[in-house]
């Protein structure tokens, strides 16, 4: 197991959540294996989620520890967990075991005076039941082939752009839902392809193009926001996250939900 710190100054809704950490892993260059999976906890006095990586079926004893109070620091020899409302809160490494230095920490930071200290060499760790809920990156193999599905249809874009050619793209979007067919998956062909060809329309490039969630979450790249907006005329089911001047493109990059029914 170990524990990466993402800033973030409030909680973030449910919805983009997973999106979130997914790019803040990324952002520190942890990358998640099949199995792996994850535990967060949301630290508001510190503005930060930590997310607790676990992998393959390992689980850490720290998890099957069930506290006695509501609040309550258990001691490890490198490092220390606090559990708030009998679930774990915040983990912190250590250097050496100093219990006033613990107790300083948790009362500048946490703001609490009384709190209850145990030691995991002391204390039984039950492994029958575990209470925690993981969560995972990915699903199942749907998803992957979902993507793959995603980056072909890119691709014909960027062919199309970049050979200017007369391309039937009636064609090519029958022989795509003649193969999905046997793919137990929802998938939106005529939304995604209406995103393509209304940023290719207005001179935007599609730089991301992910699916998360029963949500879709596009990264455009485009030189003015006049653009942007002629690409949203007529479309009522974007979010947009944020617009920013990018200085290495020279261009604007927009960061956009679609929410599809």
């Amino acid at each position: 197991m170990f524990v990466i710190s993402l800033q973030s100054s409030e909680e973030i809704d449910k919805k983009y959540l997973l999106k979130f950490i997914i790019t803040g892993l990324k952002n520190q260059n942890v990358s998640l294996c099949k199995n792996s999976k994850f535990y967060l906890s949301y630290v508001k006095e510190l503005a930060i989620y930590q997310v607790f990586i676990l992998k393959d079926k390992a689980i850490s004893d720290i998890f099957f520890y069930k506290p006695k109070h509501n609040l309550e620091v258990l001691v490890s020899e490198d490092f220390f967990i606090f559990y708030k409302d009998y679930k774990i809160y915040y983990y912190q490494k250590l250097s050496d075991i100093n219990i006033d230095d613990i107790k300083t920490y948790i009362n500048k930071n946490f703001h609490l005076y009384e709190i209850k200290i145990s030691f995991i060499k002391d204390v039984l760790i039950d492994k029958k039941k575990i209470s925690y809920r993981f969560q995972r990156a990915y699903k199942s193999n749907v998803f992957k082939i979902f993507i793959v599905y995603l980056l072909v249809l890119s691709s014909f874009f960027y062919f199309y752009e970049s050979k200017e050619k007369s391309v039937n793209f009636g064609n090519f979007t029958k022989n795509l839902e003649q193969s999905k067919r046997n793919i137990e998956y929802k998938y939106l062909t005529k939304d995604i392809t209406k995103i393509f060809n209304k940023a290719r329309q207005n001179n935007i490039k599609v730089s991301k193009l992910e699916y998360r969630a029963s949500y879709f979450s596009a990264v455009f790249v485009l030189n003015n926001q006049q653009n942007l907006n002629k690409f949203f005329k007529n479309l009522s089911f974007y979010k947009v996250e944020r617009i920013e001047q990018n200085k290495d493109l020279k261009a604007l990059v927009a960061n956009v939900y679609f929410k599809f029914d």
